[in-house]
């Protein structure tokens, strides 16, 4: 299976639908789709690139099936301002609810230490620093429960958003993802969030602004990756004793 072909193949298709019909036969597509990129976390010899690749996929593909949960069909002519792109889709408005402007997903990780991989989708916002904004909040309740299940945490943060070159008019997903920062249960969550933000933000700043010919278009998804971390405690020995046969010999380090 060729990732990028099965990307750019369910894009297509999220971007034609214009009725009933196709909003059914783009989910069964999609369906499809993260059954095999699912399939594919089962295979125990992937490279941690090839790992990072498959997450990245699985979240592009459920921002795809959030949209179509969150939106109704609109007949006719006009868009609709999604976090993944444009298609024949409008907020639905049957209840008296107001629409989501973001979405929560757990999703499947091929990596044995995380405690949890989760994307928050987006669904309504174009500036990426108020998604970001919006993230914190979830973010902030999120992370207090896990906390006080899992004990201290590390955790980095991967930001997708699309992007056109308008030399060529091709559209791309770039990723900007910030370092491993620990958070204890003392630690100031909202602090520790804010500077991962920072980082993502100026990030794409110096992207756009140092001649890449890229112009941003939209937010697509937040990819959050918490992990365990044990941090080493004050006056905990770290004396390592010699083989016996070293020990005999007096040898020393």
């Amino acid at each position: 299976m060729n990732i990028n072909d099965l990307l750019s193949d369910t894009k297509k298709l999220f971007l034609a639908i214009k009725s009933e019909s196709d909003r059914l036969n783009f989910s069964k597509f999609n369906k499809n789709s993260i059954r095999k990129v699912l399939n594919k976390f089962k295979k125990s010899d992937l490279t941690h690139p090839e790992k990072l690749k498959f997450e990245n996929a699985l979240s592009l593909l459920k921002s795809f099936n959030e949209q179509i949960r969150q939106h109704k069909i609109k007949h006719g002519s006009g868009g609709f301002a999604g976090g993944a792109g444009s298609s024949g889709l409008q907020h639905n408005n049957y209840s008296n609810r107001l629409p989501k402007r973001v979405a929560w997903k757990i999703i499947a990780s091929a990596f044995k230490s995380r405690i949890i991989t989760a994307t928050i989708i987006n669904l309504a916002y174009k500036d990426p620093s108020r998604f970001l904004e919006e993230c914190i909040k979830i973010l902030i309740i999120k992370l207090r429960n896990i906390l006080k299940k899992s004990g201290p945490i590390k955790i980095y943060l991967k930001l997708c958003c699309e992007f056109e070159l308008l030399s060529t008019e091709e559209i791309d997903y770039k990723h900007f993802v910030t370092e491993n920062k620990e958070i204890l249960i003392d630690s100031n969550i909202k602090n520790v969030l804010l500077e991962l933000i920072e980082t993502i933000l100026r990030k794409i700043e110096e992207f756009e602004s140092h001649g890449s010919g890229w112009t941003y278009r939209t937010t697509s998804y937040l990819i959050i990756s918490i992990n365990k971390f044990s941090p080493i405690s004050g006056g905990v020995s770290t004396y390592i004793p010699l083989p016996p046969a070293l020990q005999k010999k007096k040898v020393s380090f």
